[in-house]
């Protein structure tokens, strides 16, 4: 199993809190009709808990200049 540091749980962290603003944001100033705030606070916080569970089932791939040098 991968072990995650503690600036990698820091910098997860960022990335949802970060993901739950930008679709609050989203929900509140691009549709014609304005939703509640309770519906907000939950469409947000479902897409981001979404977010990391596809960012925990499959990480991103680090591609390190090393590899990308012995390829050419």
């Amino acid at each position: 199993m991968l072990k995650i540091t503690d600036k990698e749980k820091c910098k997860r962290i960022i990335k949802y809190i970060l993901m739950s603003l930008v679709m609050l944001v989203s929900l509140r100033y691009i549709p014609n009709q304005l939703l509640n705030n309770n519906e907000l606070l939950t469409i947000s916080f479902i897409s981001s808990i979404s977010f990391a569970v596809i960012d925990m089932i499959s990480p991103s791939i680090l591609i390190s200049q090393k590899t990308i040098n012995e390829n050419n």
